[in-house]
């Protein structure tokens, strides 16, 4: 049974981590996204008031 469940065990592990560096990517990305937003929304809230 072992030599089943390493391999089993391994690949969970690398998954865990694969998914892991995605969200955090993922969570990167949208803050810079919405960081730009709020930058482009400040400016155009800043022309539409002059």
């Amino acid at each position: 049974m072992p030599h089943i469940v390493e391999p089993i065990t391994r690949s969970i592990k690398q998954n865990h981590e694969i998914i892991t560096r995605l969200i955090t990517e993922n969570l990167d990305q949208n803050q810079t996204d919405t960081q730009y937003n709020i930058l482009n929304l400040s400016k155009k809230e800043n022309v539409s008031t002059l």
